[in-house]
């Protein structure tokens, strides 16, 4: 176990990885959306990698919704259209839409000045200033909010939602048992184990605390004038991870309650899709036979992972091995040159130069791709 944590350490230390979309595989294959959008998000549950909603929509239609896994994984509850999730910082785009109302309603003006609702330290500062996508601001966004709204935030945005026909969305008040469970994740050598998150327990925010369906958080872009949206990310203390790409033309939305970040990997493969452009699925957890045993002795090496530390890939008996100082665990082939580790959602893989010689090897900690390493011996 000691050996298994320490590789799992330095490889999360090490890994930046930079979600880069590889492309080969599958060119020249009619175009199915609903067909390989599902092959794909299947794959990301088997994975442990994603469970909740994929929602993709062009000029207003929806192409496709679809929910993967369980709301609460404890019970088997599944999904349903009135799902919520914590959105993060896709909370924004319904607190822009609620100041534009409140704007129309003669609460404020855009041009008043910040300092007649708070004591700020510049007082040039305009309430226009604090609007828009900019989230530098949202400490002060969230003062004005609480101060504008008199503390009396949850039943103005209930009354804002009820207006904009936003069935469920909500801050403080549930509707109903709505709200999918957050949910971690780890292989024990076989399994996914799935575990409830522990309850977050960040200050409440106006700005990122927002729960709400993919179908409303659908309705509030087309409500929106700005429909240009790049937003992902994930909640470091909660189960939950979403990520959002959108123009005037289409909509892709992923929402899970899985803290694992890989929505915007999710949504680079749906627009190849969509495009039928060449993609390739993650590879499964699964070993496969080598094509030829003798490409263990190609890979075994030296492989420096920073100026301090380097990588002993080693071969024993028809079999490959990551070694850190007096510490081995083996590698399990997922094809010929990508291996895997279990109990962790870790892997290698080799990379070869233009002269077919191995050179070197990207180390992937549950992303498609990650941080490449040189090999050095």
């Amino acid at each position: 176990m000691k050996t298994q944590l320490l590789l799992l350490f330095t490889l999360i230390i090490f890994c930046a990885c930079n979600n880069k979309f590889p492309k080969n595989a599958n060119k020249g294959k009619s175009f199915d959306l609903e067909q390989k959008t599902d092959e794909l998000a299947q794959r990301y549950l088997e994975l442990g990698r994603f469970n909740g909603n994929i929602l993709i929509a062009e000029k207003g239609q929806i192409q496709y919704n679809k929910n993967f896994g369980f709301a609460k994984h404890q019970t088997g509850e599944r999904f349903s259209e009135k799902t919520t999730f914590k959105i993060g910082k896709l909370s924004k785009l319904f607190i822009n839409e609620l100041l534009e109302s409140w704007i129309e309603e003669g609460m404020f003006k855009p041009k008043d000045s910040l300092s007649n609702y708070l004591e700020v330290y510049n007082e040039t500062m305009l309430i226009e200033d604090l609007l828009g996508n900019d989230n530098e601001q949202n400490g002060l966004l969230n003062l004005f909010i609480e101060a504008i709204s008199e503390n009396n935030f949850d039943n103005l945005f209930s009354d804002f939602c009820a207006a904009s026909l936003l069935e469920n969305t909500w801050f403080e008040q549930a509707k109903g048992n709505s709200l999918a469970t957050g949910h971690l994740y780890r292989y024990n050598g076989h399994d996914i184990e799935w575990s409830e998150s522990p309850l977050s327990q960040h200050p409440v925010s106006f700005t990122t605390d927002i729960k709400a369906s993919a179908l409303d958080v659908l309705k509030i872009i087309e409500r929106s004038e700005n429909k240009l949206y790049e937003i992902s990310g994930y909640l470091a203390d909660d189960g939950f991870s979403y990520a959002l790409e959108s123009n005037e033309s289409f909509v892709i939305l992923v929402l899970s309650n899985n803290r694992h970040p890989v929505g915007t990997e999710i949504i680079e493969y749906i627009k190849a899709i969509r495009n039928n452009e060449a993609y390739s699925l993650p590879l499964k957890r699964a070993v496969v036979q080598l094509s030829d045993s003798k490409l263990l002795k190609e890979y075994a090496g030296t492989y420096k992972v920073s100026p301090d530390f380097n990588l002993e890939i080693l071969t024993e008996n028809d079999k490959l091995y990551a070694k850190m100082g007096p510490n081995k665990m083996q590698l399990f082939p997922q094809s010929d040159n990508q291996f895997f580790m279990k109990n962790t959602d870790a892997a290698i893989r080799f990379l070869r130069n233009e002269n077919g010689k191995v050179d070197k090897a990207m180390m992937l900690d549950g992303f498609i791709e990650g941080n490449e390493i040189s090999k050095i011996k």
